[in-house]
């Protein structure tokens, strides 16, 4: 429904934030999928920033926040 009241308020693009974060709670892998059905264009997701000084990491840490983002 929000992005269709987005859509409604003469807005063609949104910006999405990938994490379940700051309250956000689950649902959030679901607002591409939303916000495309309502005609609107996805500009960019925000990549979650939880741990990203892991990104550089040769171990598990690093490769499961690489997987994470390839998710985005």
């Amino acid at each position: 429904e929000r992005y269709k009241l987005i859509r409604k308020a003469g807005f063609d693009c949104v910006m999405l934030w990938w994490s379940d974060q700051f309250g956000r709670g689950g649902g959030y892998q679901e607002d591409v999928r939303l916000a495309r059905s309502a005609g609107l264009y996805v500009e960019n997701i925000h990549a979650p920033v939880h741990e990203q000084n892991n990104l550089s990491l040769d171990n598990l840490s690093g490769e499961g926040l690489f997987q994470s983002y390839l998710q985005c």
